[in-house]
């Protein structure tokens, strides 16, 4: 009887796709751009969870937190600053593969009008400085450990 009752009931029609299809090229256009954009949306929210969770152990040092629990909130500062390498090459990494696929496809009538390249354009630009960025905080960085190291030594010497 089920198999009766199955054979009566109305197929469902399927609704007409409102939305044109996308080609080819417009589709890598949308998924390398939104991939980019999370990646920096990733990185700068690891670097804004490492910069509160500093703040927060500076705070606790000063309030005499435990040192059992001082150790674990260090633990977890570490986990985030080790996911900041990782994820700055995978940034990079992207970066170079969206710049290179704009430069061979930037210029296909396919996208030549779309908001979307424009976007994509801008969010390269966006990256590209932000990565400068961060390539200038690593080299004053890395002066400013060569000067303590270099006062040390002039400490220990003296």
């Amino acid at each position: 009887m089920s198999d009766q009752v199955a054979q009566q009931q109305p197929v469902p029609q399927q609704l007409p796709n409102l939305y044109p299809p996308e080609n080819p090229t417009q589709k890598q256009l949308r998924i390398k751009s939104g991939s980019l954009k999370r990646t920096l949306k990733e990185y700068k929210s690891y670097q804004i969870e490492e910069q509160q969770m500093l703040q927060k152990i500076d705070q606790w040092k000063s309030e005499g937190m435990e040192e059992h629990q001082m150790k674990k909130k260090i633990e977890l500062l570490e986990e985030t600053q080790s996911m900041l390498p990782n994820c700055k090459q995978r940034l990079q990494d992207i970066f170079m593969e969206v710049q290179a696929w704009m430069n061979e496809n930037g210029d296909s009538p396919d996208i030549q009008d779309m908001e979307e390249k424009t976007k994509c354009e801008e969010t390269l630009q966006e990256v590209d400085d932000f990565l400068e960025q961060l390539n200038q905080q690593v080299g004053q960085d890395d002066e400013d450990e060569e000067e303590n190291e270099e006062e040390e030594e002039q400490e220990n010497q003296n």
